[in-house]
């Protein structure tokens, strides 16, 4: 129904780490059909109205090869967005397999 921009922020996240994912997957052949993420915001309680912490959980098919995931893990880490973030938010994003 609504949303917020912060929220909008946190989408952008998700969105940065699954194209940068896919654009390195795509390179070397890796098929990440099946592949998703969920993020949840936290705020701050202040009257600052900061995000304190963004918290990732990526769903990887159960049938993926250690290689492949350890190259996401890898490629992740390339996303922009979360380069440009402040360091005053906590970015925890966990790998699971489905």
């Amino acid at each position: 129904e609504s949303f917020s921009p912060t929220d909008l922020l946190a989408t952008s996240l998700g969105t940065c780490l699954l194209t940068i994912m896919a654009i390195k997957a795509k390179s070397k052949g890796f098929d990440l059909k099946g592949i998703y993420l969920n993020i949840e915001k936290v705020m701050t309680q202040n009257s600052a109205r900061k995000i304190k912490e963004l918290i990732i959980n990526i769903f990887i098919p159960e049938s993926t090869s250690n290689e492949t995931i350890e190259f996401l893990k890898k490629a992740s880490q390339e996303c922009p967005v979360t380069r440009n973030l402040s360091q005053e938010i906590d970015i925890k994003i966990s790998w699971h397999n489905e």
